[in-house]
C-alpha cells in the first residue's frame, strides 16, 4: 500500500480493526489518515470541489479513494462487509465504523471492558505504550458510563440490548 506522494505505507504500523479495539484504532487511523494527507476528506472538513476544473475533482476523488483503501484495508475481515458497499466514500465508510462502535450504549460499554480485559503488553511494546493504551480505554469507558450506574443497572441494560 502507497500514500499518494509514491512512499509505501508498513502492513502492519497497528493492528487492524476488529470488534473490540475501535476506542484505540480510530486514534492509529486518524494518525495514518492524517499521515498521507485524507484525513480531512475522511471525516468530512474537505469536501468535494465544485469548480468546473475536473483537475481538482480528479485530485480529490483519488485522496478519497487513498482514505477508503485504507480504512478498508486496515479492517479485519469479519469487519469488511459492513462497509463495503461504501467503498466511493471514505467518509461514508468512517461514520459508518463511528456508528457501529462508538455508541453510547450497554454493548458499547461492554466492548470496552472486552478490550481493556484482553489488553496484554507485546514483546516488541514499551511499558507506557501499554499503560498508555489502558488509560485510553478507561477514558473512554468512563466517559460512556452514565455516573449513577451501578453493576446491577449496567447487567440489565445488557440484558435488554
Amino acid at each position: 500500500m502507497s500514500n499518494l506522494d509514491g512512499t509505501t505505507i508498513p502492513a502492519s504500523i497497528f493492528p487492524k480493526l476488529i470488534a473490540t479495539n475501535y476506542h484505540s484504532w480510530k486514534y492509529d487511523m486518524q494518525a495514518m489518515l492524517q499521515r498521507n494527507g485524507t484525513w480531512g476528506i475522511a471525516c468530512g472538513l474537505v469536501a468535494r470541489p465544485t469548480t468546473t476544473s475536473g483537475d481538482e475533482q480528479d485530485t480529490w476523488d483519488k485522496k478519497n479513494w487513498n482514505a477508503a483503501e485504507v480504512i478498508y484495508s486496515y479492517c479485519d475481515p469479519s469487519i469488511q462487509p459492513l462497509i463495503r458497499e461504501s467503498l466511493n466514500s471514505s467518509k461514508t465508510m468512517w461514520n459508518k465504523l463511528k456508528e457501529l462502535y462508538e455508541k453510547d450504549s450497554a454493548a458499547s460499554r461492554f466492548l470496552l471492558m472486552d478490550e481493556f480485559f484482553s489488553m496484554a503488553k507485546q514483546p516488541d511494546e514499551t511499558l507506557p505504550a501499554l499503560c498508555a493504551q489502558v488509560n485510553d480505554v478507561l477514558l473512554h469507558l468512563k466517559a460512556n458510563t452514565p455516573s449513577a450506574t451501578t453493576l446491577e443497572a449496567f447487567q440489565e441494560e445488557l440484558a435488554m440490548s
